[in-house]
């Protein structure tokens, strides 16, 4: 899944948002 949203540049960013916010949820 990591690997799928690294591919793409814009949503990288969106990925890594998300992946914040699911770690301080």
């Amino acid at each position: 899944m990591d690997e799928m949203m690294r591919g793409q540049r814009g949503w990288r960013e969106l990925a890594s948002l998300g992946d914040n916010i699911e770690k301080v949820s």
